[in-house]
């Protein structure tokens, strides 16, 4: 991706109105003051700097595991995830360990994409392959990885 794709998605994903960029300067705003306030101004440092760094890398870390390694790039374009919540927690919030569910009906709320997955997996257990632990997606990205530099 790089900083000028970066610096493209930026561009992309940026209000087109200005009065839209109130609320969060308003959030950034207070929570600088509040941090100066409390003398904790390392809480807003820290704060800023894992947008920039952290969730970054776990951005593109979770859309990988969404979906690499997959031929179709349609709706059943994306891997079928199993994770316990500590895994969901740090990787996959709002549920998109659902991410093939919500590929299938996006109008579902991502509230209610573990439901739909279980009412799906019900219905037509033949669907999709078996939800794939963590692990094994971990093991088979490592393959993936392996063959790419093989080719390179």
């Amino acid at each position: 991706m790089g900083a000028s794709g970066l610096w493209a998605f930026v561009r992309e994903i940026l209000p087109e109105k200005r009065s839209s960029y109130a609320g969060p300067v308003l959030f950034y705003a207070l929570f600088l003051v509040t941090s100066l306030y409390l003398d904790a101004t390392w809480v807003f440092i820290v704060w800023c700097w894992s947008i920039v760094g952290g969730f970054w890398a776990v951005f593109r870390m979770r859309t990988w595991f969404e979906h690499v390694g997959l031929e179709n790039h349609g709706p059943f374009g994306s891997h079928r995830i199993s994770a316990n919540p500590v895994i969901r927690f740090l990787f996959f919030p709002h549920n998109t360990h659902c991410h093939f569910e919500h590929h299938l009906h996006p109008q579902v709320p991502q509230s209610n994409l573990p439901e739909l997955r279980k009412r799906m997996q019900a219905r037509d257990p033949l669907l999709k392959p078996v939800v794939q632990p963590f692990g094994e997606l971990l093991e088979q990205f490592e393959d993936i990885e392996e063959s790419y530099a093989k080719a390179v």
